[in-house]
This record gives structure tokens, sequence and C-alpha cells, in this order.
């Protein structure tokens, strides 16, 4: 990630990821507080609190363990180009040297 001309290859596989579950959290909101708001009364609204909490927390930890299977599809795209740009910057050939030399 030090690296200047490989930090776009990074950062849009990551982004695309924030982007998915970041809506996936908001529309996971909305449907599991609809859920609760049916089937738990309102005189039991510190259940609705503690399966609320319970809920997201389990959502965090599944997010986590999935979060590097969706970043490897999202990652697969800019693949080939990482990989040139990376065996380009390790042989030492960048864009000025090219130009001199060629």
């Amino acid at each position: 990630m030090t690296s200047a001309p490989l930090r776009s290859f990074i950062i849009i596989p990551v982004l695309i990821n924030v982007v998915l579950y970041s809506a996936a959290l908001i529309l996971g909101y909305y449907y599991v507080a609809d859920l609760i708001n049916q089937f738990i009364p309102s005189w039991l609204h510190w259940l609705k609190l503690a399966v609320m909490a319970l809920v997201f927390h389990q959502l965090f930890y599944s997010r986590i363990f999935t979060f590097t299977v969706l970043a490897n599809p999202a990652g697969r795209a800019f693949l080939r180009q990482i990989s040139a740009k990376t065996a380009a910057i390790i042989n030492g050939q960048t864009r000025r040297s090219r130009r001199t030399t060629g």
C-alpha cells in the first residue's frame, strides 16, 4: 500500500466492499427493526433493544468473515493490472524509465 501506483488497485475493491456492506447494513437495520416491531409488544421495549444488539453483533461478526469472500471477486477484476504493475515496480520499470530508454 506504500507504492502510489498500486493504491488505486487496492482502494477500488475496498470501496466496492464498503458500499456493498453499507447498503446491506442499512437494509438489514430496517428489515430487522420492522420484524422486531411486529413481533414484540410495546411493553417489552427493553427486549427490543437487547434483540437489536444481539442481531447486530451477529451481523458484525459475520461481516468480518464474509468480507474476504466478497473482496476476492471484487479484487479479481484488478488482478491482471495489479500483477503487471507490481512486476514493473519490482523490475524498476516505471513510466519515466520507459520513456528515457525506449
